[in-house]
């Protein structure tokens, strides 16, 4: 009987733990399909609504814009993107939850990564990254 007691608890545990990890994938998810909403119609101003401060101390808005011009210019129109892979981890007490995707644009497919940082109830870009190689993308993270 007490077998069974660990047993409930376990899988309780489990359950809480995991809603907690999927609401955070879940959360950054929509602030992705935001981003490529954006990306798509070329609306780069919203995207910089999106991006956390952490961000924008690393890069400016200025050099975000010519990183999204060069991104459309180099890759052509956003045309479709799947979420192919997560994990969530923190760093120094923040919540940071890393998503990947593989995108199709007008000139051909590569690959793409979002960090995203917990503020509060929100979820903010950290860190944006692409290219054709897929390993060198996560090998940078």
């Amino acid at each position: 009987m007490r077998r069974v007691y660990l047993l409930v608890i376990a899988i309780i545990g489990g359950m809480v733990i995991s809603g907690f990890f999927f609401s955070s994938v879940s959360r950054s998810g929509e602030q992705g399909d935001q981003f490529y909403a954006c990306l798509k119609n070329g609306d780069y101003e919203n995207i910089l609504k999106l991006l956390d401060t952490e961000a924008l101390k690393a890069h400016p808005k200025d050099a975000w814009i010519q990183i999204l011009n060069s991104h459309t210019e180099q890759w052509g129109n956003l045309v479709s993107y799947a979420n192919t892979g997560f994990h969530t981890e923190t760093i120094d007490g923040k919540s940071i939850t890393k998503l990947d995707y593989t995108v199709n644009n007008s000139k051909g497919t590569i690959y793409e990564h979002i960090d995203f940082i917990k503020r509060g109830s929100n979820y903010k870009i950290l860190d944006y990254e692409f290219g054709l190689d897929k390993n060198e993308i996560v090998k940078n993270e």
